[in-house]
């Protein structure tokens, strides 16, 4: 008899113990409430995370920059369409080049930095690049703009007459001044190739800035400091020769905002 009371009263403590179903789905629903209520707040404490990270490898680029014509009588390292000489060799937007980091390597800045993650954005998403089957992230995201250590020749094609001149020295930066003076851009993945951002003088982007970051995009200048600029018309990762919508007042102000920040 003493076992069987025994046995009810753990019964009877078990029982007690226990939740019921609807009890149960009131906390399930709670852990789902406080959930949703935090999960935005997170992705966005993330989205800003990557965004530091990618103004931290634009900062590094930009250091290296710097360091190489400290080194080489204030010349800028050379920015020439991913030729033998240039800061970065190849073409990235070719299968072969694409996932290959030896284009980087052999760059004239890599020796400055010799990490081949500074050239990547963290927020990037893996595409086919032309000629591939299967889907990567790219090794580099970030270009120069053509001024900086360009080749005039090809100034003269992307900037019809009168054609701004290439700067050589990073001495020779006067209008826009250095702090003005944008040098690494997180260049748009349907336009990233050789390492040089091309900038027209009229009405139309040749190449085109990125928006990964919540529509913005990461950019370096010439004194040494990075930022986050935001875009007022573009929504999307652009193509090549884009005409950018009105109004523009006199001109749209995204493309206005980078070709003051080249030449004025």
């Amino acid at each position: 008899m003493k076992n069987l009371k025994k046995v009810a009263m753990r019964e009877s403590c078990v029982s007690k113990k226990a939740f019921t179903l609807i009890e149960l789905l009131v906390v399930i629903a709670i852990i789902a409430i406080l959930a949703a209520m935090l999960l935005p707040a997170l992705a966005k404490a993330k989205q800003k995370a990557q965004g530091m990270r990618c103004l931290n490898n634009l900062k590094q680029l930009q250091l290296s920059w710097i360091m190489y014509s400290g080194d080489n009588g204030d010349k800028m390292v050379p920015n020439i369409n991913g030729g033998a000489t240039s800061w970065v060799t190849g073409n990235v937007s070719l299968s072969p080049d694409f996932t290959n980091v030896i284009p980087i390597m052999n760059g004239a800045l890599y020796t400055y930095s010799k990490n081949v993650g500074i050239y990547v954005c963290p927020t990037a998403k893996a595409i086919k690049p032309g000629g591939a089957a299967v889907a990567a992230v790219a090794v580099r995201h970030y270009s120069i703009g053509g001024r900086m250590g360009g080749d005039d020749a090809t100034e003269a094609i992307v900037m019809p007459a009168p054609t701004p001149p290439a700067y050589k020295k990073t001495t020779e930066v006067r209008n826009p001044g250095p702090s003005e003076a944008l040098v690494f851009v997180e260049e748009s993945a349907n336009t990233i190739d050789d390492g040089y951002f091309a900038v027209n003088n009229f009405a139309q982007w040749q190449n085109s800035p990125s928006v990964r970051h919540a529509l913005s995009s990461m950019f370096s200048f010439v004194d040494g400091h990075v930022e986050s600029h935001r875009w007022k018309s573009i929504n999307t990762e652009q193509g090549f020769n884009v005409t950018p919508p009105p109004p523009f007042n006199p001109r749209n102000i995204d493309l206005g905002w980078v070709q003051d920040a080249v030449f004025r």
